[in-house]
């Protein structure tokens, strides 16, 4: 009825599945070694997809700016009028 209540808080032994403290190194009941789950290669994994991110949108924002600074400039908006030159004979 009450296990849980039973069952100090740590981890399960996966090899008899008996209680095992959380700073242990072996379970008391086997022996089997009890290791914590690794996070450092998720955690770069993670971060590294982010500074990939990070990049294609720093590049992105370069084009666009490449883009609009080497465009033609706009024959509608002329900055002074032209006047027609006289030709003499």
């Amino acid at each position: 009825m009450n296990q849980a209540a039973d069952q100090p808080s740590g981890e399960i032994c996966h090899r008899c599945l008996q209680p095992v403290a959380m700073n242990a190194q072996r379970c008391p009941n086997c022996g089997e070694r009890h290791t914590r789950p690794h996070y450092l290669p998720i955690f770069l994994g993670i971060l590294g997809l982010l500074a990939l991110v990070f990049i294609v949108i720093v590049m992105v924002k370069a084009v666009q700016e490449s883009d609009t600074d080497s465009a033609p400039p706009d024959p509608t908006a002329q900055s002074a009028p032209q006047t027609p030159t006289r030709r003499s004979l």
